[in-house]
């Protein structure tokens, strides 16, 4: 049986800690440096009042912090629900009607498609970006808030059968569908691509697909999980 992304992770941190996960242009993340980052945000958004269940919308273009973001998501059983790049304002108040996320993560450059969503739908005290937030602008939290929380409990661990990601497609009507995905299911489509695309641990990949959709997301959950 395939096991779970953070499962797969939490292999390749035992059998090579210090090894070569992926680069961001000329950032080198160790395995190890990547689990210790999922660690603290998953313990982040479980201080912060995450839960398991709970929708996690990710808008981010490929970049350490959407990955990580992935990970702690599945890490407590929480629900990632990546949102298109390109879409505008009335596609992305569409989705989040839909989703009514527990709490926003993204990056300033796309938030001004997000800023004029309803507070109704997504409140502003809920909403985070990475890269330097745009406070005195548009009102959103910077994400190192999250990250300087911590829970001294411990973690939960997630069911492997609950829905762990909500992809969204175009749908057959011309308005926004969602796809779901477990962790297991997850697993199953990462085990199989490993088995068809036969590459060595030490192989190196570039990776041109974009993580907010399932290929791009499988991909690196993948090649990561295969050292």
């Amino acid at each position: 049986m395939a096991i779970s992304p953070t499962d797969s992770l939490m292999q390749q941190v035992q059998s090579r800690p210090e090894g070569t996960a992926f680069i961001f242009h000329e950032d080198v993340w160790t395995y190890r440096r990547l689990a210790d980052e999922v660690d603290r945000a998953a313990r982040g958004l479980a201080a912060w009042g995450v839960k398991a269940g709970d929708r996690i919308t990710l808008h981010m273009i490929n970049r350490p912090e959407m990955l990580v973001a992935y990970y702690a998501c599945f890490r407590l059983g929480a629900i990632a629900a990546p949102l298109g790049t390109a879409f505008k304002y009335a596609e992305l108040a569409t989705l989040l009607q839909q989703l009514k996320p527990a709490l926003y993560i993204g990056e300033s450059g796309l938030y001004q498609n997000i800023a004029r969503i309803d507070a109704a739908i997504l409140p502003r005290k809920n909403r985070f970006t990475v890269d330097g937030a745009p406070e005195k602008i548009y009102g959103v939290q910077p994400w190192d808030d999250v990250l300087k929380q911590d829970t001294p409990a411990d973690l939960p661990i997630p069911a492997s059968h609950k829905p762990a990601l909500l992809i969204h497609t175009s749908g057959t009507t011309g308005q926004p569908k969602f796809v779901t995905h477990t962790t297991d299911t997850l697993a199953a489509t990462a085990d199989l691509l490993g088995k068809h695309i036969g590459l060595w641990p030490d192989d190196t990949i570039v990776l041109t697909l974009a993580m907010a959709h399932i290929s791009g997301m499988i991909c690196a959950l993948t090649l990561i999980g295969l050292g």
